[in-house]
């Protein structure tokens, strides 16, 4: 039998065994919030780290580049896609915006209204609707020369050259890599049909062209030069930049 002594001793055991335990799990209740915070405060920290590195600002496009984006997005779904074997001859009109460049001050007005500059050249190259369709636009009108035979349609070539020679020098100033390498293979397709298949260029095409071998690094010699407008000037404005009314930019 247990003396009333010992069960004393053991009922104080067993409660001070009781109270500790009682004790620990109220700490532990305690520091759960404290410990948790920690732990989400910790991970929080080093989620925000790389998000803060990889976050980069897109400037909004200024309403010049939506308006040549929207009128580049007409013609290769109304143009290009809709006439697949002819889209490239004189009957349509679209060269302003499939194929944008930097206009001089004497070029007409619709010439003038999409002219774009190193800066927008930038953000043309960065934004993918048009750069995927400025690429694919290319090899179309490529593909179709490449098929039907040179149509004689001296000042679309020439734009064509000049923009592709525009959007490769940024494209490197500004290291976008892939799109540099593509476009220059390009270049390399437009300067071979050109040589292989233009007998007389113009000087436009003739100064394009130059640039544009220069940059892709060819050193074959381009086509002679056989003048066809007495007017330097004249030749110069006329070839370079027509005046075509809005009205007949392309044919739907």
């Amino acid at each position: 039998m247990i003396s009333s002594r010992n069960a004393g001793l053991l009922t104080a055991s067993a409660l001070f065994i009781f109270m500790g335990y009682t004790v620990n799990i109220w700490l532990g209740f305690l520091s759960l919030p404290l410990l948790s915070g920690l732990i989400l405060s910790h991970y929080f920290n080093q989620s925000q780290q790389p998000l803060k590195q990889s976050i980069s600002v897109n400037k909004p496009l200024s309403a010049k580049l939506q308006e040549l984006i929207k009128n580049q997005q007409d013609s290769y779904n109304n143009v290009f896609l809709e006439n697949p074997n002819n889209f490239h001859q004189s009957t349509f009109h679209y060269d302003w915006w499939m194929f944008p460049q930097e206009a001089p001050n004497f070029a007409s007005e619709t010439s003038r209204k999409f002219s774009v500059n190193d800066q927008e050249v930038e953000n043309l190259l960065r934004h993918n609707q048009f750069i995927s369709t400025y690429e694919k636009s290319i090899k179309k009108y490529l593909d179709n020369l490449e098929v039907h035979g040179w149509n004689h349609y001296d000042i679309r070539y020439a734009k064509m050259v000049i923009s592709l020679h525009k959007f490769i020098c940024v494209s490197g100033q500004h290291n976008i890599t892939d799109m540099n390498k593509r476009l220059k293979n390009l270049a390399q397709r437009a300067i071979k049909f050109a040589q292989s298949n233009i007998k007389h260029p113009s000087g436009l095409l003739q100064q394009g062209l130059a640039q544009l071998m220069k940059e892709v690094n060819v050193s074959k010699k381009t086509p002679k030069i056989t003048p066809r407008f007495n007017n330097k000037e004249n030749n110069k404005q006329n070839l370079a930049f027509p005046h075509i009314s809005p009205k007949k930019q392309f044919r739907r």
